[in-house]
């Protein structure tokens, strides 16, 4: 979703539940999510993305429901983190990513990361970062 922020234009992202089984198209629309009942699961601690960031970005997919998640967390061996409305991480999406192409972007500092996280409901103990120095 985030190259979808960037672009600020009407797309259709094209994925799998999971990463894997039936097909969903993820529709943006007037810089709106168009099916709102979707959900994306973040197992991997904030603290720890970069350790693998490439790790970190494909373990956040979309699921239809939770029990859809409660499997695959199961099925993958992998601890069940946050759950996020789509329509919430579209949000968060559209701040974080929105700069990433502009001349003289920089990424957040840590304080600056964890403001965004409070400002979008982000509480759950994945998103704690532990440092306030650097930059995530």
């Amino acid at each position: 979703m985030g190259v979808a922020a960037l672009l600020k234009e009407d797309l259709t992202i094209t994925t799998s539940y999971g990463a894997h089984g039936e097909k969903v198209e993820i529709q943006i629309k007037d810089g709106k999510i168009v099916n709102q009942d979707l959900y994306i699961h973040f197992p991997i601690p904030m603290k720890n993305a970069w350790d693998n960031v490439i790790y970190t970005c494909s373990t956040m997919l979309v699921f239809k429901n939770e029990k859809q998640i409660d499997d695959w967390v199961k099925q993958h061996n992998i601890p069940k983190g946050d759950v996020q409305p789509i329509s919430n991480i579209w949000e968060f999406s559209k701040e974080w990513y929105g700069k990433h192409l502009d001349e003289n972007w920089q990424k957040w500092t840590m304080k600056e990361a964890k403001e965004m996280f409070t400002k979008y409901k982000l509480e759950h103990k994945v998103w704690n970062l532990d440092s306030e120095k650097g930059r995530f």
